[in-house]
């Protein structure tokens, strides 16, 4: 009898070490099923609502709070979708207070991943308060942004600007455009969808998710494509961000103050006749509100710098020249520049491009009476005596000022 009992006992431990276990419940979802609330179905798989009160680790190992099904991916599910309002928790993970951000004592060999709450100690510790997680190196937060909604209260796009700050019909381009904005409340924001551009077409502009300063800001925005026409044609896009709307036109010839710009080309010495433009053989001239930075070659020793007007209107400019040969200077007054035409900013002045007397020669420009500009011509010849294989080399930077 006793070798029986004994049988029968060890029977149903083995048994049991192979079944489902549930608790409050005949009909358990998985290895084991606790129904806090003891109103699961007897059958069948329990719904949202009884599920609520449920905890379940299933045969893989995956462990489901509040649903008896949790998400595939995951090894822990916390669901508290079926809850009522005012019934719903979070997750609250260890709190603790670490001593910097590469503290490995307060937790000994933090695992890559591990994450924590950071609240600073009174004095000392790492300040950010938060949540944070060990990379393998340091602990690095997790955003602590303000959730308050995204606004703004100006768009600033007469100031828009775009780097790099030309285009060049039918060459891709891959750069950033950049939207100024007033009155930001620090709030974040998601990615834009991309914007077409008219009138220069081809391009498209799309919002980089960001953060709002608080106060003065810039939006950036990724401008990729290809461009139908060269600058300074026009490329314009009709933006709406945060409730506020603008068009920005991008020409590719108007710099921010403090900004310069540098250019450099070869053209081959022999290749280039007398009173031959540089444009005949460099299609990527910087164009400067209308006005491309162009030379005129006179000879082998000296050149003429020039400005041309690309637009369609008539340009109003105040120039004034330095070191040009001899070091000689000059100053014009106020002239207008008609569309198509060149100007020689020189009066006439010649610049040597021979590699023995070459030198730089700066020209102040007032552009409509607004904007202040000094362009730097810097071009300096390989031979006086040029080979196949010698270059007049042209070299510009243009700095705003005003």
């Amino acid at each position: 009898m006793k070798k029986y009992i004994t049988f029968l006992g060890l029977s149903l431990m083995s048994g049991l070490a192979y079944s489902q276990v549930g608790i409050n419940t005949q009909n358990p979802q998985g290895i084991f099923n606790v129904d806090g609330g003891k109103n699961n179905a007897t059958t069948g798989t329990p719904t949202a609502s009884q599920q609520k009160d449920d905890f379940v680790i299933l045969a893989d190992g995956s462990v489901g709070v509040g649903t008896t099904q949790p998400n595939l991916s995951a090894i822990l599910d916390l669901n508290v979708s079926a809850k009522a309002n005012g019934e719903k928790k979070g997750f609250l993970a260890p709190r603790v207070s670490l001593a910097s951000r590469t503290d490995q004592a307060t937790i000994l060999n933090p695992a890559v991943g591990l994450l924590v709450y950071n609240i600073p100690p009174t004095t000392g510790g790492l300040r950010t308060e938060g949540y944070h997680y060990w990379n393998g190196s340091e602990w690095r937060a997790l955003t602590s942004n303000t959730s308050i909604d995204p606004t703004i209260q100006t768009l600033r796009c007469a100031d828009a600007r775009f780097n790099p700050p030309q285009f060049t019909a039918g060459v891709p381009y891959s750069g950033v455009m950049i939207v100024p904005y007033s009155g930001g409340n620090g709030g974040s924001y998601g990615a834009g969808t991309p914007i077409a551009s008219t009138g220069n077409t081809g391009l498209t502009a799309t919002l980089r998710a960001g953060t709002l300063a608080n106060g003065d800001g810039e939006f950036i925005y990724d401008l990729t494509g290809v461009p139908a026409q060269s600058s300074p044609n026009a490329a314009n896009f009709a933006i709406t961000v945060l409730g506020q709307s603008c068009s920005v036109s991008l020409t590719g010839d108007l710099l921010q103050v403090g900004e310069t710009y540098g250019y450099v080309g070869q053209i081959l010495e022999l290749t280039m006749a007398v009173n031959e433009y540089a444009n005949q053989y460099l299609t990527d001239l910087p164009v400067l509100e209308g006005l491309r930075i162009d030379l005129q070659k006179l000879n082998n020793s000296s050149y003429k710098p020039l400005f041309y007007n690309t637009s369609s209107s008539s340009v109003a400019i105040v120039t004034n020249a330095t070191n040009m040969t001899n070091g000689a200077s000059t100053a014009n007054p106020k002239i207008t520049v008609a569309a198509g035409a060149y100007y020689d900013p020189t009066a006439g002045t010649n610049t040597s491009w021979h590699p023995n007397t070459a030198r730089s020669t700066s020209f102040n420009i007032i552009i409509n009476n607004k904007r202040w500009y000094i362009v730097n011509y810097y071009c300096v010849s390989d031979s006086a005596s040029p080979t196949a294989s010698d270059y007049h080399n042209i070299r510009f930077s243009i700095t705003r000022l005003q």
